[in-house]
């Protein structure tokens, strides 16, 4: 609804921020816009070494104009790899941050039925992380502390480009394409020392890894007449990685499988290959019956084919090779999946009521060729149900429940040794089959505008019938898992509640989660069975004022507690905070952001550490500039804390992290 002048529609605006600060610490963040009435051109920059990545996955998200299907593995059905975007967005806590970034994305309208669409990101990361860890491995026999020091260099380089294609012949008819190419090139260097009572090991690290990948998408949407509408959905993934791992250590690693030959240092390298096709295929049909009853139908096929090899084994002094073949090792997997399936939906609405339940089914087909060819073949049914109330003065009362399948990782069915780190190994299993799991999650909704009144309440439940996990068996420090298909592993509960309400300028928030697991695992051939609890309590009081200061002040509490058959685990964790923000004098704005957070565990040990940031911002009257001096870490805190536990293992980590900064931008 807004009417551009005819002299005014094509313009280009923008913002530029450049910073320096102590120790020769630096920033640099353009974004420009430019815009008419066919063409638009955005372009975001960043440069700086003070670890903040200015580019999120919102950002990511808006480039795709919501969440997009290439946003995501090519199918729920198929994780067969973990993402690696994540890397290169968010932020993470580390000692030095070396960051360069560009996005640069177009829209170009053709003609009114032609519009073109594209993007391009690039990314460089280079950091130092340092990491001191105290592992208190537990068995029934005795427990053993590891003291662990890792210190990191990554330089990281990532690109990704997308362009996207459609096309409207008329108002009930579209068609689209889009393709997306991303490539990335990772090096890590890092050091290792772990020190428990009888030895002490120095452990050098590499890994140079490549990937390539492409995906491509083609929809096509029929609107027939009022009652009948059509859509396909074509998707293809093409992807390939080759990793190298390195490992220079002064003692032997894992010796009870790895066949290590005798010599002053131990050269263990890790090759990698994965290649990997996936092509999923869809067609739906809308039938909208009447006004109060509509009919889904569905039927599609997955297909995935992935070529998983590795080699490890030890490089000589000499030059010559000592292959750990004949140990176990040295994958040569050609994985295939194939998922046909077909489902029903009927949705209605009764008054205040919208209901939708359907079914599908689906055919697996898995081939699984590695010195023996196996295959496998079923049919599954997955239920789903949903429903939701109505209420007058905007409250709505929702469930959906799902019975989910997936298939595991590619590397899960490989029958031989791999070698992760230091510590552990893993060989996977190839008579796996898929997993299933009940999902059903129950929402309140409460929203009113007169009162300053907001209710959102939720509770999620997750019980997995079978699912893959590791069976461990545990050698001192050392691991040595492999991939069981297990009945029955675990439930999870969640539940939160939030109420924020406003007294005309002051704005209360209170907030609790709660969460219940049960799990189980299989540790040295005996079933461990635990139980594990988290609560979380918090409270902000916030003022929304124009002419004073105004404030934000928080506490939030959280109890952990972790049972098993052979140990009893509690972390309380205690974070106070508060924030200011005050406009003052026509032009200047100070920000003051505190956060405290205290550990106490079931022995009354203690950790706590303070991290506080604060700003003073001047924009000159009637001026496009403006002025900043910021600081962050102003208290120079060295390290955060983290606490974990689980069935073997309890971990206290100190993060180390940036020093005080101090900026003048």
């Amino acid at each position: 609804n807004i009417k551009l002048k005819k002299d005014k529609k094509r313009f280009l605006f923008g913002d530029i921020e450049t910073g320096l600060g102590t120790d020769k610490h630096y920033l640099a963040h353009p974004n420009v816009f430019y815009y008419s009435p066919k063409t638009t051109i955005n372009f975001i920059g960043d440069v700086n070494d003070i670890g903040v990545k200015s580019f999120t996955i919102a950002d990511f998200m808006r480039l795709e104009g919501g969440v997009g299907k290439l946003t995501k593995d090519p199918s729920s059905y198929f994780r067969s790899m973990n993402s690696d975007f994540s890397q290169f967005i968010d932020t993470q806590d580390y000692v030095t941050g070396q960051n360069k970034f560009g996005a640069l994305n177009f829209a170009r309208a053709i003609n009114p039925k032609w519009n073109f669409t594209g993007y391009t990101i690039a990314s460089n990361t280079k950091n130092d992380s340092r990491i001191a860890t105290l592992n208190n491995y537990i068995s029934d026999e005795s427990s053993i502390l590891e003291n662990k020091l890792e210190t990191e260099k990554t330089n990281r380089n990532f690109v990704v480009s997308k362009i996207t294609l459609d096309y409207t012949p008329s108002s009930s008819e579209d068609v689209s394409y889009a393709g997306l190419l991303k490539t990335t090139n990772i090096s890590d260097a890092g050091l290792l020392i772990s020190t428990i009572p009888t030895a002490q090991n120095s452990l050098k690290t590499n890994l140079e890894n490549t990937t390539f990948q492409i995906k491509q998408n083609v929809e096509w949407h029929k609107k027939y007449s009022k009652t009948h509408t059509t859509s396909f959905t074509f998707d293809y993934q093409f992807s390939k990685e080759d990793p190298n791992n390195n490992w220079l250590t002064t003692l032997p690693i894992l010796s009870a499988i790895i066949p290590l030959i005798a010599e002053d240092r131990y050269y263990i390298q890790q090759l990698k290959n994965t290649k990997l096709n996936t092509l999923e295929l869809l067609f739906k049909h809308y039938w909208v019956i009447n006004k109060d009853n509509h009919l889904y139908t569905s039927i599609g096929n997955n297909t995935l084919q992935e070529d998983y090899n590795t080699i490890d084994q030890q490089n000589l002094d000499s030059g010559a090779v000592n292959n750990f073949n004949e140990a176990g090792f040295n994958n040569a997997l050609q994985f295939g999946i194939n998922d046909f399936y077909f489902g029903l939906q009927h949705k209605f609405q009764t008054g205040i009521f919208t209901g939708k339940y359907g079914v599908s089914a689906h055919n697996y087909y898995w081939n699984i060729r590695q010195e023996n060819n196996n295959k496998i073949q079923k049919w599954v049914l997955l239920p789903d149900f949903s429903g939701e109330f109505k209420f007058s003065g905007a409250g709505s009362l929702k469930l959906n429940y799902q019975l989910k399948s997936s298939i595991a990782n590619t590397n899960r069915y490989a029958n031989k040794f791999s070698l992760i780190n230091y510590n552990t190994l893993f060989r996977g299993n190839e008579n796996l089959e898929n997993e299933l799991s009940h999902s059903a999650v129950l929402r309140y909704n409460k929203f009113s505008l007169f009162r300053g009144l907001t209710i959102f309440s939720a509770i999620n439940y997750n019980s997995v019938i079978r699912a893959v996990r590791n069976q461990t068996q545990l050698q001192g420090i050392d691991q040595y898992n492999s991939a069981i298909l297990m009945n029955n592993p675990e439930e999870n509960w969640m539940t939160n509640a939030m109420v924020m309400k406003k007294f005309g300028k002051v704005e209360i928030t209170l907030n609790t989660d709660f969460r219940f697991a049960k799990n189980q695992q299989i540790i040295n051939d005996e079933l461990f069975k635990s139980k594990s609890k988290s609560q979380d309590y918090s409270i902000e009081i916030s003022t929304n004022f124009k002419k004073y200061p105004n404030v934000e002040i928080g506490l939030d509490q959280t109890f952990n507690t972790f049972i098993s058959t052979i140990n009893t685990s509690k972390f309380t964790t205690t974070s106070p905070s508060f924030g200011i923000d005050y406009d003052f004098l026509g032009g200047f704005i100070f920000e003051f952001n505190y956060d405290k957070t205290i550990y106490t565990d079931s022995n009354n040990q203690k950790n706590t550490y303070e991290l506080a940031d604060t700003s003073l911002f001047y924009q000159f009257i009637e001026s496009p500039w403006a002025l900043k001096v910021s600081g962050t870490n102003i208290f120079g805190t060295n390290f955060k804390n983290r606490n974990s536990f689980s069935d073997y293992v309890i971990s206290d980590q100190q993060i180390f992290i940036l020093p005080r900064i101090w900026m003048f931008s």
